[in-house]
């Protein structure tokens, strides 16, 4: 199975999972951190289009002629040019962090480590929650490992 993220989403999800389930507009956040902490070799494609997180937004809404994020839908976040640039520069700024593109796929356990290696301050993306979420992204980073060596263990022969 593969699931799309943005790269904002990819980091955002650890806070999600730091933090335990939450109800906002984000709710399909909660469905991909269950099926992220369940399954460790889920692939994870990276997009700067709408997501599988934005696919369960309710601020997405049906737009024949579509936006900046992808064809048939709109978000009120892309109709905000500073939005735009903001989470265009933020996910640009993750991705380089990461030293990969868009349409890069890693499994779950993969994007992890990746992102535990590369970042471990997100004072300076908002999208991802700012320092706000810092704890909770630490602590998603843990339970995350937690969980997925438990998982591997189970499968070992």
């Amino acid at each position: 199975m593969r699931i799309k993220l943005r790269p904002y989403h990819v980091t955002g999800i650890l806070t999600f999972i730091g933090s335990g389930p939450r109800r906002n507009h984000f709710n399909g956040a909660n469905e991909i951190a269950e099926k992220i902490k369940q399954n460790p070799e889920l692939e994870i494609e990276v997009t700067d289009r709408f997501d599988d997180i934005c696919a369960q937004c309710r601020r997405r809404v049906r737009d024949e002629n579509g936006c900046v994020w992808g064809p048939d839908y709109s978000c009120d976040s892309a109709r905000d040019p500073d939005i735009v640039e903001q989470v265009a520069a933020e996910n640009r700024k993750i991705l380089d962090a990461l030293g990969i593109d868009c349409g890069a796929v890693l499994q779950a356990r993969e994007w992890l480590e990746l992102v535990a290696r590369n970042i471990d301050d997100i004072g300076d993306y908002p999208n991802t929650g700012g320092r706000d979420e810092q704890g909770n992204f630490e602590k998603g980073i843990e339970v995350l490992r937690e969980i997925h060596r438990d998982w591997m263990a189970r499968r070992a022969p």
